[in-house]
């Protein structure tokens, strides 16, 4: 029972601890089988919940950095124990140094290189070899469907420019929020009025250092009262390593006016390198070859101009085709028979640069087939109400579109012509069915007793097409009155010849005067109009002195 609850204890703190050594898939060192155990007895001798805390504290610690927190850690007790206090974390911890130095003698250069490789991983850069490793892994294998030699070509010639833009992606994912806000600290210190600058303390990714400011002493308190509300900003590609950290190498901080640089003056600053060969990855192309962040602007640089040149081809072939729908919804517009104002499709949405190109060209292809659906739709409904204005004057719906079509002034001639044709008709049927007032009337009496008020009426009622002989007139003057108004107003028509034709013939007073001195006058409008002037004696015996 002791040994199974031993075994137990073990497994407990293997997997709740979940130290990198015990979880190493390589074969554990003498010296890495000892801390294991060292792990065991801390929990047996101050308990679980101390050895817990204690050991999340340290597992991930180098030697050199569990002996300088074991030093804290006694000032901590003899403060504890000066106050009557007894903290077991300060004494597992000064325990577990202790037997640390005790196996020293086991560490072998294997453990050395294994917590080296433990310690880098925890950095900036270790962070990003480690995904730059599995992102180029899967970009230099070859596609399911790529043939071998399309496959060849691609290491051949995209190796060096996938693997720098991963590697600056991965570089930009991993800086600590480069844009400056919320991570980076910033601390004014007291203005050197003699030397005229400030000292200002930086902050950022734990590392810290301090840069100075000349500001003119007219200027300091103003500077100074600004502090806070200069905003920070760092450039993506103005970083470097400190010791495997990301450090910017530049910060800028600006007001509304002024922008001030405060360029990093830390001397173990390095460049941000990578060696290709330590990734392990089989690419003969990128043997040999060091990863540098500085020439990672060139290629965004030369990416985002072949991105752009790529760009403007796809715009220009989108574009193309949407000009070749419009102007073939504009042909059809212009051929559809009802389309007598010639209208088109004005314009249309031309795809931007940019993404979404695709679905903005479905949406202006959509908006240019709308366009001209509703066209088309305008102009059935013009024609359909066009027709029912004027279907009176045709017989068919084919006979009003054979003009219609025609154009505006054509439609509109031929409707003026059968409207007065319509007239001639309605107001030859008018007189014949009252033929027998026309007969027996007196002209020129009947134009002495005329009023103005009754002029037109007659007009109206013939024209519209209304049966005036159906009325019941009780007066038959009012139905002389309307004959007389009615010739009137047909004067400036087309068809007044035949009116007077008609009531000259029919009349006998006047078809009596007209075969006895018609030859006299020019014609019967001359005839009749003289024949209704109070003096027509007068004219007559001038016209036959001519």
């Amino acid at each position: 029972m002791k040994n199974l609850k031993t075994i137990g204890l073990f497994l407990y703190i293997v997997c709740f601890f979940g130290n990198n050594i015990f979880a190493q898939s390589q074969q554990q060192t003498a010296y890495e089988k000892k801390k294991e155990s060292l792990a065991l007895q801390m929990m047996q001798k101050f308990g679980q919940r101390t050895a817990q805390l204690v050991w999340n504290t340290l597992s991930e610690k180098t030697y050199d950095e569990v002996i300088e927190y074991a030093k804290e850690a006694e000032q901590g007790a003899k403060l504890a124990a000066a106050y009557g206090r007894n903290e077991p974390g300060f004494q597992a911890i000064i325990w577990y140094a202790n037997e640390l130095k005790k196996i020293q003698n086991l560490r072998t250069s294997v453990d050395v290189q294994r917590e080296k490789q433990a310690t880098y991983e925890k950095t900036n850069a270790g962070a990003v070899q480690k995904k730059i490793k599995t992102a180029f892994e899967k970009w230099n294998q070859k596609g399911e469907f790529e043939i071998k030699d399309d496959y060849e070509k691609r290491l051949q010639n995209q190796s060096k420019d996938a693997f720098i833009q991963t590697y600056a992606e991965q570089i930009e994912n991993n800086l600590p929020n480069y844009n400056g806000y919320n991570v980076l600290q910033k601390e004014l210190q007291p203005y050197n009025a003699d030397n005229g600058f400030f000292t200002v303390n930086f902050k950022i990714n734990g590392i810290e250092w301090q840069s100075k400011i000349t500001i003119p002493i007219t200027d300091a308190e103003n500077f100074k009262n600004n502090w806070r509300n200069m905003n920070p900003q760092i450039n993506k590609y103005d970083w470097c390593f400190i010791e495997n950290m990301l450090c910017p190498t530049l910060i800028t901080l600006s007001d509304k006016n002024n922008k001030y640089e405060f360029p990093s003056s830390l001397q173990n600053k390095s460049e941000i390198t990578f060696a290709f060969d330590d990734l392990k990855i089989d690419n003969p192309y990128l043997k040999g070859y060091t990863f540098r962040y500085s020439e990672a602007k060139a290629i965004e640089l030369k990416i985002a101009q072949e991105k752009f040149v790529s760009d403007s081809l796809e715009t220009v072939s989108y574009n193309n085709k949407l000009e070749t729908a419009f102007q073939d919804y504009n042909r059809q517009l212009l051929e559809h028979k009802y389309n007598i104002e010639k209208n088109v499709i004005s314009n249309y949405a031309k795809i931007p640069m940019g993404n979404n190109k695709e679905k903005n060209y479905e949406n202006s292809l959509n908006s240019l087939k709308h366009d001209y659906n509703r066209i088309n739709s305008e102009m059935e409904r013009t024609f359909n109400l066009a027709y029912s204005y004027a279907k009176e004057f045709f017989s068919t719906k084919e006979d009003f579109e054979k003009f219609y079509t025609q154009g505006k002034d054509v439609l509109n001639e031929e409707i003026a012509k059968r409207k007065q044709k319509q007239e001639e008709e309605n107001i030859l049927i008018f007189f014949k069915s009252n033929a027998k007032f026309i007969e027996s009337m007196d002209f020129q009496k009947e134009k002495k007793e005329s009023t103005a008020s009754t002029i037109g009426k007659g007009l109206y009622g013939v024209t519209t097409g209304t049966n005036v002989s159906a009325r019941d007139y009780t007066n038959e003057n009012e139905v002389r009155k309307k004959i007389l108004s009615t010739i009137s107003e047909s004067q400036n028509k087309p068809y007044y010849s035949q009116i007077l034709d008609f009531v000259i013939e029919t009349n006998k007073r006047l078809n009596k005067e007209w075969n006895k001195n018609g030859q006299f006058f020019t014609n019967k409008s001359n005839f009749f109009d003289s024949y209704l002037m109070e003096n027509y004696k007068d004219i007559l015996k001038t016209n036959k002195k001519k």
